[in-house]
């Protein structure tokens, strides 16, 4: 049946006059009650006629559901194209306003965009280092098998591979193990050689691991069965090297030996995350590679389903009592399982990136309070303007929402320009960042989707903010808030407001100030730490022999002792001594739980101690000068006599004569193997100046007969010690030309590379530190700037009334160094409160350093004192008969 027909000559009733359902239940009656008349009219009974009209018309129900819904859509359309055309009209309204005022557009759009942009710029760095997802297949299910160092209980990177075997076998909750080790190989194809950072990898260890290939394939079986010469590349050195699209399938060089390019990992992915690996090679059947052996191997596991890592830390507990029971082993069975990437950076550099993004939390909040000042400010001259609207009945909530659309508007256009100062943060960032950052990390440094979802997120929230408050406070301006004396009301509760907001980014500046000043001053006393060493007399060349070549303990000798020759024949050098390693990079660390000196019986409890192996004439070539004792000889090395410094002699003879005593490490072991002291040396700083392990350090004797592959060369010099890199550099080359340096640096620089993280840290927080005073500085004048204009007949009228003009600007200067004085009052409070965190960061200085709080305090009056003078000083020219008749 069709639908009725609305269209008769009879007045309708109209649809929605009480309500929807209403409204559509008289419709319908009217139409049964039209053909109920239609019908008595050609002659039916009155009941006979309404049955039939009824009967004709059909079902009422089903015709009140779709006009209902018909209502609904109308209704809903309606109301959905009214907000639409509203906030459209908003929408071009704002950008008028914003194309009109284009020094406004331009002041606010840079603000923002400087604070959120550097946000975005610290998030994408600490995203990189800390928060991004691992590239890995599940990765909550990989832990890392590490294990404990015997009855010491230190944890070690790697397990005896003797071990490995029984372990993985009785490890039934773990559904994958992969094996790998970590070896440093020569790249000899392609010019000048290149130390090759690589890991030697299991097998089914991407398989594990979960990880993906850009190209080619990963390793199968048959690559270790058959000792197979097969690379991958790591994405980075793939593009390193030259980033070529058929690089699949080609030779490379590596320890004189050709191995064939089977695949690239894909961007991002790195195991183990502690490492630096350009390439990984497979084990060979016996478990070496080509020339590499070790004692010791990496494991990483996947759990089995269904299992967490404390349920199966509780079964590896159980199965390392089993293991010892059926194979007693003198270094244990005990292992910790950790998940994969738990450690993603060391403890300093994490809490120095926290703090750096609290930091850039605390400009962008300036870059807030400037912003809204500066609406505040527009907002007041556009008293009159909301009046009117008002007046012609627009309501508060239309008011505040036009302020707060174009707050938006403009921050979402300033996220544009955000997005590239938080690219050119990232940037500088990933250039600044030191190696034993980025040594850490598995991500590279660098502005991607999760960064910049967050640079507009920001920018939208900010956005919300920055428009709330000017809305609220000018949605306030009633019908008559064009008049004079509400005008002049707004202006005073205006610049209450405006000054309350100055003193709170002031107080921010403070704590970034006091932050900075912090970090400079424990940068600076690390910088003077005494070395123990002639810094600016020596160099150090370091080697990493290749096995490839030098396998054998008599060609290592033979080429250190070569060195030793042609390094002592250049001119300019007057000594040379090889060792394991120099200050400031420290050369290895003894377990030292179990030390104690001979006339205790309990151990002193230090848990590690820089030590170095070093060859004849070390301490005279290093100008470390001995306060008693003598240096060490040959036979030192089989009578065990060590030299030591002043602080580990003051912690195990407490005080006395220390030569000729001895020590040990073995502690309460039945055989107890004695150490004793030949020489004590000053405070030598081994790991850098600012090496907090241990309590001192030792130099004990090297085997000269079977050196190390990792050789240090100490070169002390009588000139200037850069004047001899070349020489040296050549001295190497003349031995073994295939051989790379792995580091030729003077003493002075050595000591820059050690110093290189703190100083990063310092570097990113001074400019925060800077930029927020900048703002702030221009938050100060723009009220103090504002204040003046606004004030502009006042002063008029006491100039002329015969006021002076220095009275006029102190008056002015006092207002600001009020706001200033509080700020920074309350700034040093939270100063001290929130600086205890970086307490762990910090070297020699304490968190409240009085003269870093009075550098402060000077600097911000000094700034205020600068924002405030040039609105002084227009103040006292104003022309009183121009301000009288301004008004």
């Amino acid at each position: 049946m069709n639908p009725p027909d609305r269209g008769g000559g009879r007045r309708r009733t109209p649809l929605l006059r009480p309500g929807v359902h209403e409204g559509i239940d008289l419709e319908l009656e009217h139409h049964v009650a039209e053909r109920t008349e239609r019908l008595i009219d050609e002659g039916w009974e009155p009941d006979a006629a309404r049955r039939e009209a009824e009967r004709r018309f059909g079902v009422k129900r089903k015709w009140k559901n779709e006009l209902v819904a018909e209502a609904a859509t109308d209704t809903g359309r309606r109301w959905m194209t009214g907000i639409v055309d509203s906030l459209s009209q908003d929408v071009r309204y704002a950008l008028r306003g914003a194309w009109r005022q284009p020094a406004f557009t331009f002041t606010l759009l840079a603000t923002l965009a400087l604070g959120i942009g550097a946000t975005g710029g610290v998030f994408s760095a600490i995203d990189a280092l800390l928060l991004r997802p691992l590239p890995y297949a599940e990765p909550e299910q990989l832990v890392d098998v590490r294990p404990f160092a015997g009855d010491e209980g230190f944890l070690l990177m790697d397990l005896d591979r003797e071990n490995v075997e029984p372990w993985v076998e009785g490890a039934d909750f773990l559904q994958g193990v992969g094996r790998y080790d970590r070896v440093s190989m020569l790249r000899t194809d392609g010019g000048t050689p290149t130390t090759v950072g690589a890991i030697v990898a299991s097998a089914n260890l991407d398989d594990v691991l979960g990880i993906e290939l850009a190209r080619g394939r990963g390793f199968v079986p048959e690559d270790v069965d058959e000792d197979r010469r097969v690379v991958i590349l790591s994405a980075a050195y793939w593009r390193r090297t030259g980033a070529d699209p058929d690089i699949v399938g080609t030779e490379i060089e590596l320890d004189d030996a050709s191995w064939t390019v089977v695949g690239v990992l894909a961007p991002g992915v790195k195991y183990p995350v502690t490492s630096t690996s350009d390439v990984w090679v497979p084990f060979a059947a016996d478990g070496s590679v080509r020339g590499h052996a070790s004692s010791r191997v990496g494991l990483v596991a996947r759990l089995a389903d269904g299992v967490s890592v404390e349920a199966a830390q509780e079964r590896a507990d159980a199965l390392a009592g089993r293991l010892e029971e059926a194979l007693p082993n003198g270094s244990g069975w005990r292992v910790q399982l950790g998940p994969v990437g738990e450690r993603r950076a060391n403890a300093d550099t994490a809490r120095g990136f926290w703090l750096l993004g609290g930091g850039v939390l605390l400009m962008l909040a300036i870059a807030v309070v400037n912003a809204i000042n500066l609406l505040l400010v527009r907002g007041q001259g556009r008293l009159g303007e909301f009046g009117v609207r008002r007046a012609l009945g627009a309501s508060r909530g239309r008011v505040a929402r036009q302020i707060v659309i174009e707050a938006v508007l403009l921050s979402l256009a300033s996220g544009v320009f955000a997005t590239v100062i938080a690219g050119g943060c990232a940037e500088m960032i990933g250039r600044l960042a030191p190696s034993d950052v980025t040594f850490f990390m598995v991500h590279e440094f660098g502005l991607e989707r999760r960064a910049l979802g967050v640079v507009f997120a920001v920018a939208a929230g900010v956005g919300l903010l920055v428009g709330v408050l000017p809305g609220l406070r000018l949605s306030t301006a009633g019908i008559a808030g064009s008049g004079p004396a509400t005008s002049r009301g707004q202006d005073r509760t205006a610049a209450r407001l405006r000054a309350v907001l100055v003193t709170g980014e002031i107080a921010i500046s403070v704590v970034l100030l006091v932050g900075a000043g912090l970090f400079l001053r424990s940068f600076a006393n690390m910088y003077r730490v005494d070395m123990g060493m002639a810094t600016d007399e020596v160099v150090f060349a370091t080697v990493s022999l290749p096995e490839s070549r030098y396998a054998a303990a008599p060609e290592r000798a033979a080429f250190m002792q070569d060195v030793l020759e042609r390094l002592r024949g250049i001119p300019g050098v007057t000594a040379v001594a090889a060792s394991n390693g120099a200050p400031p990079r420290g050369g290895g660390l003894r377990f030292a739980t179990g030390m104690r000196s001979e006339d205790r019986t309990d151990p002193l409890g230090v848990e590690v101690l820089p030590m170095v192996d070093a060859g004849p004439g070390y301490l005279e070539t290093l100008g470390t000068d001995l306060i008693a004792g003598r240096d060490l000889v040959a036979a030192d090395r089989e009578s065990d006599g060590v030299i030591i410094d002043r602080d580990l002699a003051d912690l195990l003879f407490e005080g006395g004569s220390a030569v000729g005593r001895r020590f040990t490490f073995d502690g309460d072991a039945e055989n107890v193997r004695w150490t004793t002291v030949v020489g004590v040396v000053e405070e030598l700083a081994l790991g850098g100046p600012d090496d907090r392990e241990g309590g001192g350090a030792m130099i004990a004797a090297m085997n000269m007969s079977a050196p190390p592959a990792w050789q240090v060369y100490t070169v002390r010099t009588s000139g200037n010690p850069e004047d001899l890199l070349g020489p040296i550099r050549a001295a190497f080359q003349s031995i073994d030309d295939r051989l790379p340096l792995t580091a030729l640096e003077t003493g002075t620089n050595a000591l820059g590379e050690a110093l290189v993280r703190p100083r990063f840290i310092v570097l990113l927080f001074t400019v925060l530190a800077w930029l927020a005073l900048v703002l702030s500085a221009i938050g100060i004048y723009g009220v103090v700037s504002y204040s003046v204009r606004q004030r502009r007949r006042e002063m008029g009228i006491r100039l002329a009334l015969g006021a002076p003009a220095s009275t006029v600007r102190a008056g002015i200067l006092r207002w600001g160094l009020t706001m200033a004085g509080i700020g920074t009052a309350i700034g040093l409070g939270l100063a001290l409160q929130f600086d205890d965190a970086a307490q762990a960061l910090l070297f020699g200085v304490e968190p409240g350093d009085g003269a870093t709080l009075v550098t402060v305090v000077l600097l911000m009056i000094g700034v205020t004192t600068a924002a405030c003078l040039l609105p002084a000083i227009r103040a006292t020219r104003v022309d009183p008969v121009e301000a009288l008749r301004s008004d």
